[in-house]
């Protein structure tokens, strides 16, 4: 399971072994450590994410639909709990970043699509941290950010994404856009 290999994969490489009789953890972890591999984890891996893009598509509709209405408790839940969540694990399974610690998460996902890059431009304003304005985003913009966050996931992921998790996903693409204009 790629998305639970993420974060295990390091914790059994770093364990310290308090007491084992037999020997049998150290013997895994010792595999662990030569031989263990992401690459027969990558069609799971990609499956994986292409689902949990699929899966937002409920919540991209809620979060349209309090977009419109200028429901801030509803877009907060939505955009910080659910779908900046969401697009994380889909970017940090699908990419195989395997993770140091839950310090790192964040760090090792943005690297692995680039500091710099677009998706952590709009990951970082949806959070609220930009370099373009000393005043608070609003909600609103948080949102909008998001929204973006999620197109340009999709963007990245679309060539690991299944053709039928795509054709359900397109018009959200659609729809976000004529939001957002």
């Amino acid at each position: 399971m790629p998305q639970e290999a993420i974060f295990r994969v390091s914790t059994i490489r770093q364990a310290h072994i308090l007491l084992e009789k037999e020997g049998t953890f150290r013997a895994f972890q010792q595999e662990t450590l030569d031989n263990w591999k992401w690459e027969p984890l990558q069609l799971a891996a990609n499956a994986y994410a292409s689902q949990l893009l699929l899966e937002q598509s409920e919540i991209i509709l809620k979060i349209l639909g309090a977009f419109r209405e200028s429901d801030v408790v509803a877009l907060v839940e939505m955009v910080m709990l659910d779908l900046l969540s969401a697009v994380t694990e889909a970017v940090a399974v699908q990419r195989g970043v395997i993770v140091g610690s839950g310090n790192s998460y964040l760090h090792q996902v943005q690297e692995a699509m680039g500091a710099k890059s677009t998706w952590t431009h709009y990951y970082m304003s949806t959070v609220g941290e930009t370099n373009e304005t000393t005043s608070p985003l609003s909600i609103e913009k948080k949102a909008a950010a998001a929204l973006r966050l999620y197109q340009e996931t999709v963007q990245q992921l679309r060539p690991f994404l299944f053709s039928e998790h795509e054709q359900a996903i397109e018009p959200l693409m659609k729809m976000i856009n004529d939001a957002l204009h």
